[in-house]
């Protein structure tokens, strides 16, 4: 009972609960990471063209934390915006890399000899 107590005076407390009444989505859950000094990266919208549905873009929003990850995996550039933008670089190429593999190893499978 004596924690349950404590716990409406700590002032972290009362942020956790300040932003789980005042944020939603992804604003809650960076708010959430911010307060608890972790990275946090998220995808705010999606947004395409329906006439050209190869053209479109993600919006993201990142913490300091996260951008600070980044710098320590070597990432670099003069801004977060800079980093983070790299750093989605690299994982849309290693996406299409690895689809890339999965789509030869079905489109190659009638090269293989036969089981059995």
């Amino acid at each position: 009972m004596f924690e349950k107590i404590k716990g409406w005076f700590d002032p972290k407390e009362k942020q956790k609960r300040l932003i789980q009444k005042t944020l939603k989505g992804p604003h809650a859950d960076k708010a959430m990471a911010d307060l608890n000094g972790e990275p946090w990266v998220g995808v705010l919208s999606t947004n395409i063209d329906v006439k050209n549905p190869r053209s479109g873009y993600f919006e993201l929003d990142w913490n300091d934390k996260f951008v600070d990850m980044l710098r320590n995996a070597g990432y670099t550039g003069s801004t977060g915006e800079e980093i983070v933008d790299r750093w989605f670089n690299d994982l849309a190429k290693n996406i299409a890399a690895s689809v890339e593999e999965e789509s030869k190893f079905v489109a190659d499978a009638d090269r293989l000899p036969p089981r059995g």
